[in-house]
């Protein structure tokens, strides 16, 4: 189930082309996007795809942790290691998506915090 989250997350984040390359609790090594949209991309991800996986047998919410930067290493160029060790007041935006009944997507861009109920058709 989370490697299944985490392709998913990962190919979505891929197809806008705003992101250079993420880091996730499935990956042993940081991810980079190959291809011109992704090295002229602004932006990093920091991320776990489905945290609270090993709780499902007792019932309790799974949901989607992420973090986004803006990266370091020049347009062009492919991201590095820094882009993602960057200190936290430096964030664009962190959030998390609640997986329960509603799903809620909780985020902040340094303005204040929000809440969402996403409604499923």
């Amino acid at each position: 189930m989370t490697l299944y989250a985490n392709q998913k997350l990962k190919a979505a984040l891929k197809a806008r082309g705003e992101v250079a390359g993420i880091v996730s609790e499935e990956e042993d090594e940081i991810v980079i996007f190959a291809g011109d949209q992704a090295e002229n991309a602004k932006y990093v991800v920091l991320m776990d795809p489905l945290d609270g996986s090993s709780n499902i047998d007792v019932n309790v919410s799974g949901g989607t942790i992420f973090s986004i930067y803006r990266r370091i290493t020049p347009i062009g160029e492919s991201v590095t290691k820094a882009d993602f060790l960057q200190p936290g007041h430096q964030q664009v935006a962190a959030g998390y998506v609640v997986y329960d009944s509603p799903i809620m997507l909780v985020y902040t861009t340094g303005y204040g915090v929000h809440a969402l109920p996403m409604i499923l058709l």
